[in-house]
């Protein structure tokens, strides 16, 4: 009775458990979405590109001046003006020595000279008087020839002795060396003449050295100057060989920067024809270097968060630094001290520390990106799938935070800028373009910001 209750319940149980095992249908298949990864990036510009090198240096005047004390004495003439710092004008007197001592030696080689002159006038009269003695001596002796032939024809005739004869033989032999003698005189003259010449010359010379010492005791400013330094003071004695004032030019300041081959390689234009010879640079005018090479520069002054700033040019190469193979490049600011503005422009003075920003001639259209933006001789691209690419590039030169790009890259084409960990070609990508740093980027190239 009991196994006849069990089965209705064994049979339902059984149709229930076939009923679900047909209608189950298993678990719900979803689809997986790919994440995009947000990048910045930038369209590659095609631009203008200006080289640039920026180095620094230290002002110097074009040209420093030292009076030196060449000769000895007492400072009898100061320029009241004379003080560190202040200016002087060209021509202006600096210091006077004592001339008294040089005047004396100037008058001592002046009556030298006016002894030895009337030496030589007395040797021009003596050369007069033997003249004319000469002469008056050698018609005695052409009387004495002729008294001589009388007579011999008187001893002939036996009108006079021998005795007579041999006087008047030897009357003429005096009277022949009385006109050697003359003669003499007048050959000895001019070797005499010509030794007091040469002592007057001598003495001539000796007065012209004692006329410029005599003007050496008066220093005037050779230029319009900046005064330095000064090491004397009115009263003191001044030693021969003493630096006395020390001036800098204030037409020229110049700064010195290093210049790395790299960028100078970048500011030469590739295109200057002939070759330049830089010996024959001096030759050369201002205007024929700058039209050969196009270097511009500025100098830049920082001033507590401002920046003063003066137009510069390229003056002379200077020598290449043996440490790290930079070229030295001068760099002239014309009238430093003028066009001053008070707070916001100083003028340039000596041993400041400032900023040069060397500019060579524009190149054609280059495509420019970041530095940061190269990986190991790739760069990023986002393709028109918005996925990433990879692509080798060849670099024409760096320049700051930029390069310039000469093939594997077409204009416009995104490039990513922000950093990418993992980049996996083909990722998905939600690109942001940064308007700022392809402002920066062409500001950069095109010369309109600074280079760091």
């Amino acid at each position: 009775m009991k196994k006849l209750l069990l089965l209705p319940g064994l049979i339902l149980g059984i149709a229930v458990f076939w009923y679900m095992s047909q209608s189950k249908t298993g678990p719900e298949k979803t689809q997986t979405q790919e994440r995009a990864k947000p990048v910045r990036v930038i369209p590659a510009p095609k631009v203008i590109l200006i080289p640039i090198a920026v180095g620094n240096g230290y002002v110097q005047p074009e040209r420093t001046w030292k009076a030196v004390a060449e000769v000895a004495g007492r400072i009898v003439d100061f320029n009241p003006d004379l003080q560190q710092g202040a200016f002087v004008a060209k021509g202006d007197l600096l210091v006077s020595i004592a001339p008294e001592q040089s005047q004396l030696a100037l008058q001592e080689i002046e009556a030298e000279i006016q002894k030895m002159q009337a030496q030589i006038e007395e040797l021009d009269q003596k050369k007069a008087d033997t003249q004319r003695q000469l002469k008056v001596e050698q018609r005695s002796l052409e009387i004495y020839r002729n008294e001589l032939e009388r007579k011999k024809k008187l001893f002939e005739g036996g009108i006079i002795s021998r005795s007579d004869l041999n006087r008047e033989e030897q009357n003429l032999l005096t009277q022949k060396n009385t006109v050697e003698n003359y003669k003499g005189i007048l050959n000895q003259l001019p070797s005499e003449r010509r030794a007091l010449k040469a002592s007057l010359r001598a003495l001539k010379t000796r007065s012209q050295d004692a006329r410029i010492t005599l003007k050496k005791t008066v220093i005037k400013a050779p230029f319009d100057s900046r005064v330095a330094e000064v090491n004397i003071q009115k009263g003191q004695a001044a030693t021969a060989g003493q630096i006395l004032v020390t001036l800098d030019s204030v037409g020229i300041s110049e700064v010195l920067v290093q210049v790395s081959r790299h960028y100078m390689k970048n500011l030469i234009p590739k295109n200057l024809g002939k070759p330049i010879d830089i010996q024959n640079l001096k030759g050369l005018s201002r205007g024929d270097v700058q039209g050969k090479l196009g270097l511009k520069a500025i100098v830049r002054l920082e001033m507590g968060g401002r920046m003063a700033e003066w137009e510069g040019r390229f003056a002379r190469f200077g020598e290449t630094d043996i440490k790290t193979g930079s070229i030295g490049v001068y760099v002239a600011v014309d009238n430093p001290f003028q066009k001053i503005q008070p707070g916001k422009k100083p003028p340039l003075q000596k041993n400041m520390y400032v900023e040069v920003e060397l500019r060579g001639k524009p190149r054609d259209q280059t495509i420019v990106i970041p530095r940061s933006a190269v990986h190991e001789g790739q760069v990023y691209f986002v393709t028109e799938e918005n996925r990433l690419e990879k692509k080798t590039i060849e670099i024409d030169f760096q320049q700051g935070n930029l390069i310039s790009v000469k093939s594997g890259i077409r204009p416009n084409e995104k490039i990513i800028i922000s950093d990418l960990v993992p980049a996996i070609s083909g990722m998905l990508l939600k690109p942001q373009t940064d308007e700022a740093a392809l402002s920066k980027i062409i500001k950069e190239a095109t010369g309109s910001k600074t280079v760091n």
